[in-house]
């Protein structure tokens, strides 16, 4: 018997069917340990990949069923067994410079890249030079003024050993990556690259952070780009985020809110007295944040601090956001507590609806269908589940 299990909790107790419905439900063979969406600009279509206690890993298409061969209309290669979890996100390479797709990723040990029907890469998967606990960030240098270049150039950047490694698409350590500092601390999970225009030339800056404030900023090569001479304020549980113009945003331990530019200069922006178990998010507007503590989502934009909806019993592990053409915040929690997904409509200042949905992962928030209404995709323990916010 499939059982799937949703409740709504919202102010104004408006009836749920008016506000959401289940698209497709699978019930898998094991738990659901990880999910993703990404889109597939192969086929201009979202795909959802999981992956399950017993390392299977599965990619769906956007009605729910098993990615199969067009042509054949049979299965491949799907569900297929992997060596371990995998770590951090998952990335889409253009691996042989045409319209088809693949699908990057790593483990604690090796580097995959597999096509959507299910087939490894020549040569893959690939063993790391050293075990890793964190994920990989994927650079594609064909963005930034490399049109000389019939290949899309790629570099794949990976903490092990206490420093970042280089690698190339086929898996290969890249030659002449200066970069050999020794970092200490654990690194904050996530590497940023962005390209800036400086006296009409884009330039590549790569920015790196350890957990003490260290923040290292490299040219392509490896070598300093910038260098600060101050530790940045930076909290271990969060993420850092880079604008357009190289600004550095950060929550410090206690949740206050800081801005560091690319002279070294530091300011606060927001000051919190926040658990060190906070949550800190920067959306896409430029200088607009939303932090979760506790029970409480807070939202900072132009100079004032809002507390805006209250969980009772929240234990926040994860936090997403999606901006929709309206301009409509949508806020998704992970909450270990109960096992709950919370899904928060925020717009025009004030909170319009609250669903909780029972799961323990999701993937992130956007259109999986291309059918103009919002989709989240969640895993409750063995069970997938696709809902569409009506």
């Amino acid at each position: 018997n499939e059982i799937i299990f949703s409740t709504i909790s919202l102010q104004n107790q408006p009836n749920y069917n008016k506000l959401s419905k289940v698209n497709w439900k699978i019930k898998n063979d094991t738990a659901i340990q990880k999910i993703f969406s990404f889109k597939n600009p192969q086929h201009k279509t979202k795909k959802i990949l999981t992956q399950d206690v017993s390392n299977y890993i599965c990619l769906y298409q956007s009605d729910g069923n098993i990615q199969a061969y067009t042509k054949k209309n049979e299965l491949n290669g799907w569900p297929k067994k992997i060596g371990s979890k995998i770590l951090g996100e998952i990335s889409v390479i253009n691996y042989y410079n045409n319209t088809n797709r693949q699908i990057l990723f790593n483990t604690k040990d090796s580097l995959y890249i597999i096509d959507i029907y299910g087939n490894y890469i020549k040569n893959y998967p690939k063993k790391l030079k050293s075990n890793t606990n964190y994920g990989h960030t994927l650079i594609n240098y064909k963005d930034n003024n490399w049109s000389t270049y019939h290949d899309q150039l790629y570099r794949i950047l990976i903490k092990e050993n206490n420093t970042i490694n280089n690698y190339s698409k086929e898996g290969k350590i890249v030659a002449g990556w200066k970069f050999k500092t020794k970092l200490q601390n654990m690194l904050n999970p996530k590497i940023i690259h962005k390209t800036i225009t400086k006296n009409n030339k884009n330039l590549d800056y790569i920015y790196i952070a350890d957990n003490d404030g260290n923040i290292y900023i490299l040219k392509r090569n490896g070598n300093n780009r910038v260098k600060i001479n101050k530790e940045i304020p930076i909290s271990n549980k969060n993420n850092f985020y880079v604008d357009d113009e190289g600004n550095i945003f950060s929550s410090s331990i206690n949740g206050s809110i800081f801005k560091t530019d690319l002279k070294g200069n530091v300011k606060l922006l927001y000051e919190n007295n926040f658990t060190k178990e906070h949550l800190f998010i920067k959306t896409d507007n430029k200088e607009k944040f939303i932090c979760v503590d506790e029970n409480k989502i807070f939202l900072f934009e132009n100079n004032n601090k809002k507390n805006i909806y209250k969980i009772a019993n929240l234990d926040a592990e994860k936090i997403n956001l999606f901006l929709d053409d309206e301009k409509n915040t949508y806020i998704a929690i992970q909450d270990n507590n109960n096992e709950n997904i919370h899904l928060i409509k925020y717009s025009e200042q004030k909170v319009e609806s609250h669903l909780k949905f029972k799961g323990n992962s999701f993937s992130i928030i956007n259109d999986l269908n291309n059918d103009d209404k919002i989709d989240i995709t969640i895993s409750n323990n063995n069970y997938i589940i696709n809902y569409s916010l009506k």
